[in-house]
C-alpha cells in the first residue's frame, strides 16, 4: 500500500518524538495497521516454555547443547533455535538457565539474544529496531538489578560482538517498545512491532489492539478520529488509579502523563482514584492535587503522603483478592458494600471488586444472583465507556454478558409471574438489538483470533434469543387467536341471546294485542 493510501502518517513533535496521526477522518472500527512482529519471544517473567515453538513445557527435556527447556529433540534442532543456541551454550555453569517450573525472569534473556542476532541475520531490521526509543542512558544510570544482570550476562557469561552500551540500548528498546500477545495455548509472548511502536500513549485511548494466533497485531480505531489527531494507545491498564499509572509510566517510559484524563481533576467526572478522607465525612483524598507527593482532601484539606495512599489502596485490594471467599449473593453484597465505604462510588477498587464478584457468580443462576450481575454489568459498562470509549473488545464482551443475564432474568421473571409474556418479549427484543452492537465489535476480531470464543458465544446467544423470541411470539399469536375466537363466540352468543329476547318480546306483544276479527 502506498504511503498516501495509509490511514495514518508519521509526524515528529518536540515533546513526543515520532508519532502516528490520522491522515484523514477515521470512523470507529476502521482497521488502521496490520503488522507481524519483527521480533518475538517470551515475556520477561515467564514459566518454562519451549524456545522453538513457545509451547508450555516441563523441565523433563532440555536442549542437549544449551540446556534450555524445549518440547523435544525436533524443537532443539529447529533452525529457529540453532543461532540462539550457539550463544546460550556458552553458559557452561547454567547461570541463566531456568532451574524450576516457577515463573522466572531468566526468560528476559531470550528476546535480548534474538535481538542481538539480528545484526548479522537481518541488518535492515536491526537498524529499524535500534532507531526506536530506548532511554538506555537513564536505564544504565539507574543501575536496576534486572537490567544490569541481563547486560552483564551477555558481557561475561555469553559474550557477543556487542559492547556494553549496545547491550543497554538493546534491552532498553525491548523494555520500551514490546507489546504482549497470547498463543492459542495461553502462553504470553512479547514482540516488537516497528510501526505500532510509534503509537503514543493516552490513559483514554482512541485505538485498540487485537492479535491472532501467530501474534500478528491488528489496530482498529475505537472512536471517531479527526484528521491530524494522534492515534493513541494505552501503554498500561486503563483500570489502574492515577498514582499507579503515573508510577508505571515514569518507571518504564520516563514521562509524566498529561493526557485528557490525567489533567482533569475529576478524571472525566468519575473520580476513579478518590479515597474517602479519614478525617471528615464528605471529603475525598484527591491524588490530582498532588504536590510533593502529598494528597489533599477536597473538603477539609487533610493531607496524606503518597506512600500511605498506596498502602491504603493495597489493603483495600486485599479484601477482594480471594475469589473463593465470595460464596453467594449475600457475601458478594457485603463485600461490595465494604469496598464502597472506602472510596468514591466509582473508585478503581470498586470496579476491580465488581469484576471479581462477576467471575465468582458466573455459574450462579439464582434470581438474586442474576439481578446483581445485571446491575454490576451495567455499571462496569458505564465506567469503561469513559475509561476506554468506543469499539473495544471489553465493551463487546461486557455487553454480551449483560444481554445474556438480562435475557435469562426476563424468562425467569415471566415464568414466576413477575412480568407478563408481552413484557418479556419486549425485553428479549431489546437484548437482541443490543447484540447488533456486540456483533459489530466482535467482528473486528481477526480471522484467526485467540479470542474467537467470544465470537462463538455471541452467535450462540443470538440463536438462543431468536428461538426464544420466535417461540414467545407464537405463544402470543395463539393466545391472540384464541382470544379472537372466544370473543367471536361470545359475540355470536350475545347476538343469539339478543335475537331470542326480541322474538320473545314480539311474541308477548302479539299475545297481548287484540285479534283481527
Amino acid at each position: 500500500m502506498a504511503d498516501d493510501d495509509l490511514p495514518y502518517r508519521i509526524d515528529v513533535t518536540s515533546h513526543a518524538g515520532r508519532t502516528l496521526v490520522a491522515r484523514r477522518h477515521l470512523p470507529p472500527g476502521q482497521l488502521l495497521i496490520q503488522e507481524h512482529p519483527a521480533l518475538l519471544g517470551p515475556t520477561a517473567l515467564s514459566e518454562p516454555i519451549c524456545l522453538s515453538c513457545h509451547a508450555p513445557v516441563s523441565l523433563l527435556f532440555r536442549c542437549p547443547r544449551c540446556q534450555w527447556p524445549v518440547c523435544s529433540q525436533a524443537c532443539a534442532d529447529h533452525p529457529n533455535h540453532l543461532p540462539e543456541c550457539d550463544v546460550l551454550a556458552q553458559d557452561k555453569k547454567s547461570i541463566g538457565v531456568p532451574a524450576t517450573t516457577d515463573a522466572t525472569p531468566r526468560y528476559d534473556l531470550i528476546l535480548i539474544v534474538r535481538f542481538l542476532l539480528l545484526k548479522r541475520s537481518n541488518p535492515d531490521f536491526w537498524e529499524q529496531l535500534m532507531s526506536l526509543e530506548s532511554h538506555w542512558q537513564k536505564r544504565k544510570a539507574e543501575n536496576e538489578p534486572h537490567h544490569n544482570a541481563a547486560v552483564q550476562y551477555f558481557m561475561k557469561v555469553c559474550p557477543t560482538e556487542h559492547d556494553e552500551n549496545t547491550l543497554h540500548q538493546v534491552r532498553g528498546v525491548i523494555m520500551t517498545n514490546c507489546i504482549n500477545s497470547k498463543t492459542p495455548s495461553g502462553v504470553s509472548l512479547r514482540g516488537i512491532y516497528p510501526t505500532i511502536s510509534l503509537l503514543n500513549h493516552s490513559c483514554k485511548p482512541s485505538v485498540y489492539l487485537r492479535s491472532d494466533k501467530s501474534s500478528q497485531l491488528f489496530v482498529h480505531s475505537t472512536v471517531e478520529i479527526s484528521e491530524g489527531e494522534p492515534l493513541l494507545f494505552s501503554y498500561i491498564a486503563t483500570g489502574d488509579p492515577y498514582w499507579k499509572r503515573q508510577r508505571e509510566l515514569s518507571d518504564t517510559y520516563y514521562f509524566k502523563c498529561r493526557c485528557e484524563r490525567c489533567t482533569d481533576p475529576t478524571e472525566m467526572n468519575i473520580h476513579f482514584s478518590f479515597l474517602k478522607c479519614e478525617k471528615c465525612d464528605g471529603g475525598f483524598v484527591n491524588p490530582l492535587f498532588n504536590k510533593k507527593k502529598m494528597y489533599k482532601c477536597t473538603s477539609c484539606k487533610y493531607s496524606l503522603p503518597q506512600n500511605k495512599v498506596v498502602h491504603i489502596s493495597v489493603s483495600i485490594q486485599a479484601l477482594y483478592s480471594k475469589e473463593e471467599l465470595i460464596k453467594d449473593v449475600r457475601s458478594a453484597m457485603q463485600l461490595l458494600k465494604l469496598i464502597h465505604s472506602k472510596g468514591h462510588s466509582n473508585h478503581y477498587t470498586w470496579l476491580a471488586c465488581a469484576t471479581t464478584v462477576l467471575r465468582a457468580l458466573a455459574s450462579n443462576s439464582s434470581i438474586d444472583a442474576m439481578r446483581l450481575k445485571k446491575q454490576l454489568w451495567m455499571r462496569v459498562i458505564d465506567l469503561y465507556s469513559v475509561l476506554e470509549p468506543g469499539m473495544t473488545r471489553r465493551r463487546g464482551v461486557s455487553l454480551l454478558q449483560l444481554c445474556s443475564v438480562s435475557a435469562q432474568l426476563s424468562v425467569q421473571d415471566c415464568h414466576n409471574g413477575r412480568i407478563s409474556t408481552q413484557v418479556m418479549l419486549k425485553e428479549l427484543t431489546l437484548c437482541l438489538q443490543k447484540l447488533e452492537e456486540v456483533r459489530s465489535i466482535l467482528q473486528l476480531e481477526p480471522p484467526d483470533s485467540t479470542e474467537e470464543k467470544w465470537v462463538m458465544m455471541e452467535e450462540k446467544e443470538r440463536r438462543r434469543l431468536e428461538e426464544t423470541i420466535e417461540q414467545t411470539q407464537e405463544i402470543l399469536d395463539e393466545e391472540a387467536e384464541k382470544a379472537l375466537r372466544t370473543s367471536a363466540e361470545e359475540d355470536r352468543s350475545r347476538v343469539v341471546e339478543l335475537l331470542g329476547d326480541e322474538i320473545q318480546a314480539t311474541q308477548e306483544q302479539e299475545s297481548e294485542s287484540p285479534g283481527i276479527r
